[in-house]
């Protein structure tokens, strides 16, 4: 039992990582210069609304940024571990359904029209494209590629060793931890199935609908 728990942790781990690394920061540092060729040049030496200097990219903040995003990557790869048996079966579902949990949970921190990014950097309807398609990306693929993980992962242990990828960030290890004993506990009780699906549809109107309104303020 410890063992297929340890090959699930392992496998979506990998997943998330590769994907928030590459899509999430790979993409995302990409988009941010996108959006720096494109404004004002007086900006330069600005702050973003996360601290960033505008126009100032250093090796030590990209390779910061892409592991961060790795890290938060395995996170959403192992909440969709133990939210899965609460979303339809149709694997369509699942990708259309998390990239747009994880659309209305970003873009509740970067979507503010008040704002320096959006208010500040222009196009502002280019941010909101290619920051929508990072969310919206990341969400779709971490179902699809997370289930042939859980499907086909191996059980060696060499296999394992992406696990110590999350042990400098102990909350999401444990937060793992959690998403196996409750994938656990949603194949076997139908209640906790339905307590997920209302959560995440929860998320979608409380979460999802105030981002709307923002993005139509900013556009």
């Amino acid at each position: 039992m410890i063992r297929e728990q340890l090959r699930l942790l392992a496998g979506t781990a990998t997943v998330g990582l590769v994907i928030g690394a590459l899509v999430g920061g790979v993409l995302g540092r990409l988009a941010m210069r996108l959006l720096v060729l494109t404004s004002d040049d007086r900006l330069d030496g600005a702050l973003t609304d996360d601290e960033a200097v505008v126009n100032q990219f250093t090796l030590s903040g990209t390779v910061g940024l892409i592991f961060f995003l790795g890290l938060g990557g395995i996170a959403l790869a192992w909440l969709y571990l133990g939210a899965r048996q609460s979303l339809p079966t149709p694997l369509w579902m699942r990708s259309a359904i998390w990239a747009g949990l994880l659309w209305a949970v970003m873009g509740s921190q970067v979507f503010d029209p008040d704002g320096f990014d959006f208010t500040q950097l222009s196009p502002t309807w280019l941010g909101v494209i290619v920051f929508s398609a990072i969310f919206v990306g990341v969400g779709a693929l971490i179902p699809v590629y997370a289930e042939r993980a859980i499907e086909r992962w191996p059980s060696t242990w060499p296999a394992h060793l992406p696990l110590l990828a999350a042990l400098p960030a102990f909350p999401i290890f444990a937060g793992g931890i959690v998403a196996v004993i409750g994938a656990g506990m949603s194949a076997e009780w139908r209640l906790v199935r339905w307590f997920g699906s209302a959560v995440m549809v929860a998320i979608a109107v409380l979460v999802g609908v105030p981002v709307v309104a923002d993005v139509v303020r900013i556009l």
